[in-house]
């Protein structure tokens, strides 16, 4: 599996390259991808989701980069002294990847949503190395693996040897297919990037990027999808909060206030 020097910042468990995008992109515009490997792209409430989920959170550290998805986890990193990193958004990273002469795949949500897809990226990226367009079945987590289908998705995929494979599923499913099905791979580089399929599909407004430059892109997509995502986003962007306050309290006036 191929390494990089790039430094690692633990954030309760969760350890994030300390990059910003310009370097993710050079990074991975130069790959060997010869050697299969994937990125994942935790966001704020993962962090939280992978502190009570220790098989999860090694998965996240054992990619080739774990890039922060999150506005809050920046903002804590630079707090602690990690001035470089930065909030890399799949969508924009998608986007510069898409203008390079890599080969792409792209593997998940549903056939309405990869053909809407596909038509964005046919007037958006002309030029852009699509090799093809793949929706995985759909699983629970306990199901993602072993699964035959999803053997022979990979079977399929292998046999294009695309340079870069897009995953849209759902975080924790998306990065427990990529960790699982690594050892099928034998070419490329999977990057878990979720809802980017939607957006970049058009389905999902995105909104401003004022807004995501804030870190409140949670709320719009709370707003679009508030029965899906209430239940998980909301409790673990508390529990960030609760892990960050607990860490404040202690180092500054030594208070151990709560349990986690």
């Amino acid at each position: 599996m191929q390494k990089n020097n790039i430094e690692r910042i633990d954030i309760f468990g969760t350890k994030f390259s300390n990059i910003n995008i310009d370097e993710a992109f050079l990074l991975i515009k130069n790959y060997n991808f010869s050697i299969p490997n994937y990125i994942c792209f935790p966001s704020t409430n993962t962090i939280a989701k992978a502190y009570k989920f220790k098989e999860f959170q090694s998965i996240l550290n054992s990619g080739f980069l774990t890039i922060p998805d999150g506005k809050f986890t920046e903002i804590y990193a630079r707090l602690k002294g990690f001035n470089k990193i930065r909030t890399i958004s799949g969508y924009w990273l998608m986007d510069k990847l898409l203008q390079t002469n890599l080969s792409h795949f792209f593997y998940g949500a549903d056939n309405y949503t990869l053909e809407e897809l596909k038509k964005v990226i046919l007037i958006k990226y002309p030029k852009a190395n699509v090799l093809g367009y793949l929706s995985p079945p759909y699983l629970s987590l306990e199901e993602i693996y072993p699964n035959e289908i999803i053997i022979e998705q990979i079977k399929y995929i292998n046999s294009l040897k695309p340079d870069l494979i897009w995953i849209g599923i759902s975080t924790v499913k998306q990065d427990f297919l990529m960790s699982r099905y690594l050892k099928y791979l034998n070419h490329g580089l999977m990057l878990g990037v979720g809802a980017v399929f939607l957006y970049m599909a058009g389905i999902i407004n995105k909104g401003p990027e004022w807004i995501k430059k804030l870190g409140l892109r949670w709320i719009i997509r709370l707003i679009q999808e508030p029965k899906r995502l209430w239940k998980s986003t909301v409790p673990s962007l508390l529990f960030f909060i609760k892990l960050a306050t607990k860490e404040f309290l202690y180092k500054i006036f030594k208070i151990k206030y709560f349990k986690t």
